[in-house]
């Protein structure tokens, strides 16, 4: 399961507003309507996946918010962001299996849903 998927499913039991989408081209249709007071939030601990940085890139040019969430180094993805939030969980492998500690970056997502959370009224 995908650690942002985690944070989008539990907001959204909350509030229906909030969800997770996967495919590029849905995120980009979405971004055709009416955005105002939407926010984008992107994970990717690189900062450097096209796809997502396309995302943030397109957002930026039709004025959405967008909120990065990354490792801590200086990544693509973070210049487009309206909001660049950093967690430390550096890339790591053993052999070809991606090992990468999801702690950080979940520590990170619980504070987005707290503070979106406490934004609607719900904290």
């Amino acid at each position: 399961m995908y650690a942002a998927h985690a944070l989008a499913r539990r907001i959204s039991q909350i509030d229906g507003k909030f969800q997770f989408v996967t495919y590029e081209n849905q995120v980009r249709r979405e971004m055709d309507h009416d955005l105002e007071g939407t926010a984008l939030v992107l994970v990717s601990l690189s900062g450097e996946t096209a796809q997502v940085v396309g995302l943030a890139r397109g957002a930026a040019e039709k004025g959405v918010c967008a909120i990065s969430l990354t490792d801590l180094h200086p990544c693509s993805l973070a210049q487009y962001a309206r909001l660049a939030l950093y967690c430390c969980s550096p890339a790591r492998k053993i052999d070809d299996v991606t090992t990468t500690d999801l702690t950080p970056l979940m520590a990170a997502l619980t504070q987005i849903e707290s503070c979106y959370l406490q934004e609607i009224g719900v904290l």
